[in-house]
């Protein structure tokens, strides 16, 4: 399982509250799942928003059952976050990449279209209604 231990990002420590919302947003936060075919903005870098990119997704990996992101002890994780292949342009060249959601503030990773409107919990922000549920606790 990924750790859930506090992540120095960007010259300042990830809060216990953003990790856990990270792993298990409130319904009212979870984007759709992503869908072969959909359009999407890429973040190669964290914090790097001037990089943001137009993509598509060409593939996208729910078949990992070892994959915590996608399955827990007690079956399918209530909000999966599956690795996708995406493919964008870097200049003229074309490119694929292999990459998650991008869920925390300046994170890198996909982006919803409307990323912008999606809320994500910012430094110091320990509570969005995040709660650690009983598959991720340590026992």
């Amino acid at each position: 399982m990924a750790s859930m231990k506090p992540r120095l990002v960007a010259g300042r420590q990830r809060g216990q509250g953003e990790v856990t919302w990270a792993h298990n947003r409130p319904a009212a936060h979870r984007t759709p799942a992503p869908k072969v075919g959909d359009r999407v903005k890429y973040r190669a870098n964290s914090w790097r928003d001037d990089e943001i990119v137009d993509a598509q997704i060409l593939d996208v990996q729910w078949d990992h059952p070892d994959d915590l992101q996608l399955m827990t002890k007690a079956g399918p994780h209530p909000d999966p976050w599956p690795w996708v292949i995406l493919g964008y342009e870097q200049g003229k060249t074309p490119m694929t990449v292999r990459t998650r959601e991008a869920r925390l503030e300046g994170s890198a990773g996909w982006l919803p279209l409307d990323w912008q409107r999606w809320p994500r919990p910012a430094h110091g922000d320990d509570d969005m209604g995040a709660q650690i549920p009983d598959f991720m606790r340590a026992e």
